[in-house]
């Protein structure tokens, strides 16, 4: 059971779906998202895939020994004569007179 500022948290099938237990280089046991998928690799480094997804490139790596995941840039370089702002404007509109009217 957890108690957190007066809130009582009880285990339920649910509540162990989403975390599972997890030890770290020193061995300190840890809980992770349920999803957390890592594998070593052939340095001991540990890679992390997104959202749980291994058939994916690894997204982050503890180092050997070390203490926190660093990022695993995965992009492949952008070329300014690629981009276009038009291409990210499916979310903006004009503002209706009815809601600047509403903000004033």
């Amino acid at each position: 059971m957890l108690s957190v500022s007066g809130c009582r948290l009880l285990p339920s099938a649910s509540w162990t779906r989403l975390w599972k237990p997890w030890l770290t280089f020193d061995g300190t046991p840890v809980l992770v998202p349920g999803a957390f998928a890592t594998e070593p690799d052939a340095n001991g480094h540990i890679l992390m895939y997104p959202e749980g997804e291994a058939s994916a490139p690894p997204s982050a790596r503890i180092p050997n020994g070390g203490f926190y995941f660093d990022a695993i840039v995965r992009q492949e370089p952008l070329e300014g004569k690629q981009l276009y702002f038009e291409d990210n404007l499916e979310e903006f509109r004009p503002t209706s007179p009815a809601a600047v009217a509403h903000v004033k």
